[in-house]
């Protein structure tokens, strides 16, 4: 496996996710977008960007990187969609911030953030969020065995955070696995047997099944 660090602003990572298909948030382990919205969370996105502006230590980014054929380099996102979707969701106006976000203080300058969408902060404010740079740490797979090491590496990433039953199954099994069971997430098959479960009880079910059908057809052909 290939590691390489990276540092990539804001404005372009949102660029890359939205004007060409060489960074994608739908890594087949990751949880879904929206995490972090509803009830309780207004704070919590609020706090990323406070934390960006007044330059507070904020976690790098994990990224699966791909070479095509034509050198090509696509950039899958292992840990950090939320942050990444949460920042780009506010420089595209979809929330406000929450009424209690504290200001932020940086050029010697105090600035006002409560209740602001992105368009209503101050022109240093904007430009401050769009050329904040992310730490990035990017793997790259070069041998059979190292797609297995990238879904070790989403789980020890995870290990600290409360993932739901589902998604810690999604991170117990290989990258085929994975895709396998994302593609059955809303096959129209399976939401009619299952239409009233979660899409996250849903998941744990089709790993549980996914594996025991691997195990079988193993022990098959090995007899």
């Amino acid at each position: 496996m290939i590691k390489t660090t990276v540092n990539m602003s804001v404005k372009n990572l949102k660029k890359m996710y939205e004007k060409t298909s060489n960074l994608s948030l739908d890594a087949e382990m990751q949880r879904g977008s929206g995490q972090w919205v509803g009830k309780g969370y207004e704070m919590k996105r609020s706090l990323l960007i406070n934390s960006l502006l007044n330059a507070y230590p904020i976690p790098p980014l994990y990224f699966q990187k791909t070479t095509t054929d034509t050198n090509e380099i696509l950039l899958s996102c292992l840990d950090g969609k939320q942050r990444l979707s949460t920042l780009f969701d506010f420089v595209d106006g979809k929330y406000p911030l929450h009424p209690d976000t504290p200001p932020a203080k940086f050029d010697d300058e105090s600035y006002v953030l409560a209740n602001k969408y992105f368009t209503d902060l101050d022109a240093e404010c904007q430009e401050e969020i769009l050329r904040y740079k992310f730490l990035i740490y990017c793997f790259e797979c070069v041998e059979e065995d190292d797609e297995d090491l990238i879904s070790e590496i989403f789980f020890r990433l995870n290990s600290g955070v409360p993932l739901s039953g589902g998604q810690k199954s999604i991170s117990l099994v290989d990258l085929d696995t994975a895709k396998f069971v994302k593609s059955l997430l809303n096959d129209k098959f399976f939401l009619s047997l299952m239409p009233a479960a979660p899409s996250l009880v849903r998941c744990a079910l089709i790993v549980q099944y996914s594996c025991g059908l691997k195990l079988r057809i193993s022990l098959s052909l090995s007899t």
